[in-house]
């Protein structure tokens, strides 16, 4: 007889990573591996039951882009109109059925999950209880720019929303230097274009030393690798004159004043920032963004009011889809 257990699977647009748990919450199954099409997605997660000759006795999910049905389908935003999947396809079986929710909105069961050690103040009031916050916001760059809504006023009102932020004010030469390096068409620039992850590479170039034949080659080298590992492959690795430091303080400001509109526009408790990408760039942008977040605000008192606080939960989907599991 199969063992009943609960699926869980964070689809990000870059990674799908899934667990299969038992009530207790015991991690019986933990696997991470590249996101695809929506052929391979399924054939993942069928082979992931069959394998284990598991039967999920719910499944949830998180995913990157429009919930068309909180049963089972859903848009995913970077695979376009052939990204409507419904999961019921696969997973349809479960007793306690599928549900779907936006990656952003895990993401924020995530961050109320979260012991005070796992969060890093980077300015602002320190005391804080993120499971009684009455409104909070989330930004998590990487593939793009998410922005989740937390808290009791906001439950789960969350989305792809970094492209919809207010149009950027370019503070000096970096930022606009940058700013054309990324500008393929005559669309205004957004906050998500500049901040995700696969923007590094190109402000980079932008900004490396244009005599140095040290950083022409570097660069070109990185260009080799999977455009997945290239952010990784300048953090890792990157020398000075590359450009990498300059263009993680532009991301940083940008970032900062990303998070500037949202709180100024939700007016939250407390603004929260995490993800992968940010765990492996946040030392050099954690300074940048600190000094940005209040600067040049009309407002400045009132954010000086807000406490910024950085996670470097690498599970944080995951945390809030196990802790959505429990509720159904």
């Amino acid at each position: 007889m199969a063992r009943r257990v609960r699926l869980l699977v964070d689809l990000g647009a870059t990674w799908l990573r899934a667990e299969l748990i038992d009530d207790a919450g015991t991690v019986i199954v933990s696997e991470r591996m590249r996101s695809g099409g929506v052929a391979e997605i399924l054939d993942h997660l069928r082979g992931l039951l069959l394998e284990n000759e598991l039967t999920p006795a719910v499944s949830v999910l998180g995913v990157p882009g429009r919930v068309i049905d909180p049963g089972g389908v859903a848009q995913l935003t970077y695979l376009g109109e052939a990204g409507e999947i419904d999961f019921r396809e696969v997973l349809g079986d479960a007793p306690g059925g599928v549900h779907v929710v936006n990656d952003l909105a895990a993401g924020v069961r995530g961050i109320e999950t979260l012991a005070a050690d796992a969060l890093r103040l980077v300015q602002g009031p320190r005391t804080i209880d993120p499971a009684g916050l009455d409104a909070f916001a989330l930004l998590m760059p990487g593939t793009g720019l998410g922005v989740g809504l937390g808290g009791a006023r906001l439950r789960d009102a969350a989305s792809e929303a970094g492209n919809a932020l207010a149009a950027i004010d370019f503070k000096d030469d970096d930022e606009v230097a940058a700013a054309f390096a990324l500008r393929a068409t005559e669309a205004p620039l957004s906050y998500e274009d500049l901040t995700r992850a696969g923007a590094l590479e190109t402000i980079a170039g932008a900004l490396a030393d244009p005599a140095s034949s040290e950083a022409e080659a570097f660069l070109a080298a990185v260009a080799e690798a999977p455009l997945h590992r290239r952010p990784y492959l300048l953090l890792e690795s990157a020398p000075p004159y590359a450009g990498v430091g300059r263009a993680l303080r532009v991301q940083a400001r940008l970032l900062a004043r990303a998070a500037q509109t949202v709180a100024l526009t939700v007016l939250p408790d407390a603004v929260f920032v995490g993800g992968n990408y940010l765990t492996a760039a946040w030392t050099y942008m954690e300074r940048p963004f600190r000094e940005a977040f209040r600067r040049g605000a009309a407002h400045e008192a009132y954010l000086a009011s807000v406490p910024v606080w950085y996670t470097d939960a690498a599970d944080l989907n995951l945390r809030g889809l196990r802790a959505l599991s429990h509720t159904l």
